[in-house]
């Protein structure tokens, strides 16, 4: 048995000297090897998958969409891609050198300095644009067109076929919503490991679902902490969340399924002596919480930028 691995390992590292790539299927030792002709330019995926999950994002970010050519080139490889789905070139989104019609990116081939047994690759930017319209989310999808190097043509997609040839970017807007906008942001923090904050930033809230009014997406409900010194003593992220309140009217705003990620969750601030609020008339959205695994507290207050 010993020597039919050793065997199988010889003849998969001669394959893997070859220029070609390939797939190997184990079917109780009935091996099917098909080989993927041809030099091919693909969106990178983690191991042998064959999708590339969606890109989320909102609008005012920044995506980067990788693609690969796995057999390496010895030359530059120019990639032609277009666009697709509902989000509009120049209104939603931009690239670098780009049109409606598409853009292109090259690889460059690594030159021996670079770090060991990275496959070439190289990032397609995409800059997501905020419109100041409430025009409800968006999705950009991003095709490989065609490519080409010193040598002439490569293939796009895995092999040449549609598999890994398209990535999707779905756009969330941050316009949607009664109260939607930008607001400044102040966290008061109570109780926590290092006498932390006050915090003060800005933040861009929206409906965490344009088709629903009423619940809206915050970035870090402990106001800051677990972004600044939690996240750099922890290594903890932000703790966003989606709140719940009535914009047409004063009354009290709620969450829930916030982790403290520590064990507990982030919660209403039981000791605090007025509860979570919207005001409707000046518009200042007011959170008492509490993270329930060791106990820190604060305030964090939304007041609308005009």
């Amino acid at each position: 048995m010993k020597k039919l691995i050793y065997i199988l390992f010889a003849s998969v590292m001669i394959l893997t000297g070859c220029s070609e790539d390939f797939e190997l299927n184990d079917n109780d030792l009935d091996l099917n090897v098909q080989l993927l002709e041809g030099e091919y330019v693909a969106f990178s995926a983690d191991g042998a998958n064959t999708t590339v999950a969606p890109e989320d994002a909102k609008e005012g970010e920044t995506v980067e969409l990788n693609i690969e050519i796995p057999t390496g080139s010895e030359s530059d490889v120019t990639v032609n891609f277009t666009f697709g789905g509902t989000a509009v070139y120049g209104t939603d989104f931009t690239v670098p050198g780009g049109s409606g019609a598409g853009g292109s990116v090259v690889i460059v081939p690594d030159d021996g300095g670079g770090t060991a047994n990275i496959i070439d690759n190289a990032d397609i930017v995409v800059t997501l644009l905020t419109d100041d319209t409430q025009d409800g989310n968006k999705t950009l999808e991003v095709i490989l067109a065609s490519a080409s190097n010193g040598d002439g043509e490569v293939l796009v997609g895995r092999g040449g076929t549609d598999i890994l040839k398209s990535q999707t970017v779905n756009i969330s807007d941050v316009d949607c919503g009664d109260v939607a906008g930008l607001y400044d942001v102040t966290g008061d923090i109570l109780v926590d490991d290092f006498g932390s904050g006050p915090y003060a930033y800005t933040d861009r809230i929206a409906l965490a679902d344009c088709s629903v009014e009423g619940e809206y997406a915050i970035s870090d409900i402990t106001g800051g902490l677990y972004t600044n010194d939690y996240a750099t003593a922890y290594g903890v992220g932000p703790a966003g969340a989606t709140i719940e309140f009535d914009p047409a009217a004063d009354g009290p705003v709620t969450w829930s399924g916030v982790s403290d990620q520590f064990g507990g969750s982030v919660l209403e601030d039981p000791a605090s002596a007025t509860a979570s609020n919207y005001n409707a008339t000046t518009g200042v959205i007011t959170i008492y919480w509490t993270a329930t695994a060791y106990g820190e507290r604060g305030i964090t207050t939304y007041t609308v930028i005009p």
